[in-house]
């Protein structure tokens, strides 16, 4: 019984709500010609040049889905009975619409565009329809970005700035449906990687995590070919929730699951071969830089890809970084006021950084909008669920993200320096072709990308660095490969800064012909 009574309370509470806003649009906004935002400001617009269609017959118009063609033209409306949009940094956005049977029919992978109410406007793609003939269907959609799940993205290996990394993502498309819009990750910062085959979605993601996590996808889906862009996120506080005014309940969980404050990290080798932080540090493991709060919580990792003490170090303050507090996850259910209120502060977006005042506790939670849940578009508009934490990935992805860093040599704000080398003369070769050269100059190398352009076709050869084979197998008019883990080291494992060989061996007479080899080199800058 207490439960209906309540239940009967919230959506009295909503119904009154909505008539408040209601009789305040009729009443004060409408009457004295004071435009609100979103779609109702621009119905109030359109309405003193068309006094003859009703504003609230315009602002549904406006937020009906609409199906597009292949061309992203509209092809019809569509009239849910119920539509649930899921808004989410990462992974894909979702949505669901109940259609009823007489709707415009609609096939899966066709485009829709849709308004979740909050005034975003994107293209999403049929992902599944359940149909129960004569009554209902259910249509499942997923962002416009999952067309880039379609394609796959060859093996690459790249030292580069972070647009010419997308710019050669998105080169792989089969059809152009997504082209670089803004990046504004710094200029100076460079990504070394080495990619596996995957999907060019999958590539994005990747290369998501390897960025700095104030960073995230913005789409501008107005004309084919859609923009990706990568915007910063805001880190001024921009909206406010306040529990008895827009905020119904709140939920917060803190999980110390996956805390550390001490970490013993281990790289490759046996035994006493195993690289470890003892040549560093002394000892075998590293504390964050706060162990009081929490105490000491110690945890270990191994990773066989690590082949020196200094990577190694690194990798292991990153891993402090991303554990060395509880994670807290704050989920909250509420309603946009800002259609009322007008103020900017009782407006929901993803990606704000959200202040939750909770008074009774005598605490302010301060956290980025991760997640929304619009529960009904039509039938609750403005009511949200929002989920606010920063971003962390999976627990089951930990392992397998930390070792992805690992692999790319990741490196923000180091220095690319390119050494390049040309064969001595053109012709055909039968014999060996050296290339010595120094790193005296780069103390600090942590990443050796080697590139080759052959200027006539593709030529099958033996390739030495320091007398170790690189593995591949034909080489193109462009190849790269990551010569880092064959350069010639020290016996803490760090590269060797003395004299390094590149030997182009040809497999038969005739084997190559004249190429430029380019060696990028990124040295860490500071500590």
């Amino acid at each position: 019984m207490d439960k209906l009574q309540h239940t009967f309370l919230r959506y009295a509470q909503i119904t009154l709500g909505c008539a408040l806003y209601a009789l305040g649009f009729c009443w004060f906004y409408a009457p004295n010609q004071l435009c609100m935002g979103g779609f109702t400001g621009l119905a109030q617009v359109i309405s003193l040049f068309l006094p003859q269609i009703p504003i609230g017959v315009q602002v549904l118009l406006m937020n009906l889905p609409c199906l597009l063609d292949d061309k992203m033209k509209p092809r019809a409306d569509l009239h849910p009975i119920r539509l649930t949009v899921d808004r989410s940094l990462q992974p894909l956005s979702m949505a669901e619409m109940v259609l009823p049977p007489e709707d415009a029919p609609v096939c899966v992978r066709d485009f829709v565009r849709l308004c979740d109410g909050f005034g975003d406007d994107e293209i999403y793609r049929v992902s599944s329809i359940s149909e129960e003939p004569g009554l209902r269907r259910v249509v499942q959609l997923e962002h416009g970005m999952a067309t880039l799940a379609d394609d796959m993205l060859p093996a690459l290996t790249y030292a580069e700035n972070v647009q010419t990394i997308l710019k050669r993502i998105l080169s792989y498309q089969t059809r152009i449906r997504w082209r670089v819009g803004d990046v504004e990750a710094d200029e100076g910062l460079v990504i070394s990687a080495i990619g596996q085959t995957q999907s060019i979605y999958a590539a994005l993601t990747s290369l998501l995590d390897m960025l700095p996590p104030n960073l995230c996808w913005a789409f501008d889906q107005t004309k084919l070919p859609w923009k990706l862009h990568l915007r910063k996120l805001p880190e001024e506080i921009s909206c406010e929730g306040r529990l008895t005014r827009n905020i119904s309940t709140v939920r917060v969980t803190r999980d110390a699951s996956r805390l550390c404050t001490r970490v013993f990290p281990y790289g490759c080798g046996q035994g006493l071969d195993r690289v470890t932080l003892t040549p560093l540090l002394g000892r075998e493991y590293i504390d964050a830089a706060d162990t009081k709060t929490w105490g000491i919580a110690a945890r270990t990792f191994t990773s066989d890809q690590i082949m020196d003490a200094d990577t190694l170090k690194r990798v292991a303050e990153r891993y402090l970084e991303r554990h060395s507090q509880p994670t807290a996850t704050v989920q909250l259910q509420g309603i946009d006021l800002s259609r009322i209120t007008g103020e900017a502060l009782d407006t929901f977006r993803l990606g704000q950084r959200f202040r939750l005042a909770l008074p009774e506790e005598n605490t302010v939670l301060v956290e980025r909008i991760v997640a929304m849940h619009i529960p009904d578009v039509f039938g609750q508009p403005g009511r949200v669920t929002l989920t606010l934490a920063n971003r962390q990935p999976a627990l089951s992805d930990e392992i397998a993200d930390l070792l992805r860093e690992v692999n790319a040599s990741k490196l923000i704000g180091g220095k690319l320096t390119e050494l390049t080398f040309r064969n001595r003369a053109t012709g055909t070769y039968t014999a060996p072709i050296s290339h010595p050269f120094t790193l005296d100059e780069y103390p600090s190398v942590l990443s050796c990308v080697m590139r080759m352009t052959a200027d006539n076709g593709v030529y099958i050869q033996t390739i030495l660095v320091d007398g170790t084979e690189i593995p591949y197998s034909v080489w193109g008019k462009t190849q790269s490969l990551d010569a880092l883990p064959y350069l010639r080291r020290t016996s803490t494992g760090a590269v060797d800064s003395g004299q390094h060989s590149l030997l182009m061996m040809p497999t038969n007479p005739g084997g190559f012909v004249t190429s430029v080899i380019t060696l990028k080199v990124i040295e860490k800058m500071g500590t």
